[in-house]
């Protein structure tokens, strides 16, 4: 069975994720860090691609790319990720595969969710305990954003154009959205990432998030109808509605169950 064809998005963002094999470590000290930027460096002078933002883990990375194409993505992940497996075993002396099966790539609508994804990338190792703020953090876009310059690896006037077409408050706002509560839980971006469906549905005014999250202390008729809503005329996922309401699966699971045996 051949693999699975990657999810085009509408918009031409995608959320890119590539982990060590085994989770193991790709990066142990900054020359690593900077070998791998500079062969995405590289890549972006050979693809037609531009990264939005990008925060670099010591056994994981994540970008935030547009294009046009995906298979211009995905030729310049192959070099980026290729070359640097490499450089990484040739100078620790290993061999075999360093990354983790394929990258993930899942496509990211603009709006709301898309600033609810470079947040969760900047947000990244100060989640993990590695910083106090994500300025503090060398191998992410954050600080580089901030500062701006031509030596960013990020084509950050094409990131804060999302964020206002006042170029004299963009950063402000840039600022704002990374330190506002998420609207949705990090598991939705990562672990159990909504499709681009899911994202439109849920992000395009049907839903109050607000109210999402205190589903579980709704009157049961109330809560119940607020499921099949999610299920029925959004389609979501037993996972995603778990996700953003915080009930389980099994009650999901017999309200569904409940309303077909009744129809």
């Amino acid at each position: 069975m051949g693999r699975k064809k990657r999810a085009v998005s509408s918009s031409g963002i995608y959320h890119v994720i590539s982990r060590g094999n085994g989770k193991q470590y790709i990066f142990h000290d900054d020359q690593d860090f900077s070998v791998f930027k500079n062969y995405l460096k590289s890549a972006l002078n050979l693809y037609d691609l531009v990264i939005l933002s990008y925060c670099l883990m010591g056994n994981h990375l994540h970008l935030l790319v547009q294009t046009e194409d995906i298979g211009e993505m995905s030729w310049a992940m192959h070099y980026s990720l290729g070359k640097y497996a490499g450089y990484y075993n040739a100078k620790y002396e290993r061999a075999g595969s360093l990354f983790a099966s394929r990258f993930k790539s899942i496509p990211v609508i603009c709006g709301e969710y898309f600033f609810c994804v470079v947040k969760y990338i900047h947000n990244n190792p100060v989640k993990a305990g590695l910083v106090g703020g994500m300025a503090d953090y060398k191998w992410s876009s954050y600080g580089e954003i901030l500062r701006g310059g031509s030596k960013s690896l990020v084509e950050y006037g094409a990131l804060l154009a999302y964020y206002g077409s006042d170029s004299s408050s963009q950063k402000e706002d840039f600022v704002y959205q990374h330190h506002v509560p998420s609207l949705i839980p990090d598991e939705l971006i990562e672990d159990y990432p909504l499709t681009e469906a899911e994202q439109l549905k849920v992000f395009g005014g049907g839903y109050d998030l607000k109210v999402l999250g205190k589903a579980k202390s709704m009157e049961q008729d109330e809560r119940d109808a607020l499921i099949l809503g999610l299920k029925i005329d959004a389609g979501l996922t037993n996972k995603a509605i778990e996700r953003l309401t915080g009930i389980s699966v099994v009650i999901i699971k017999n309200v569904c169950l409940k309303f077909v045996r009744n129809v």
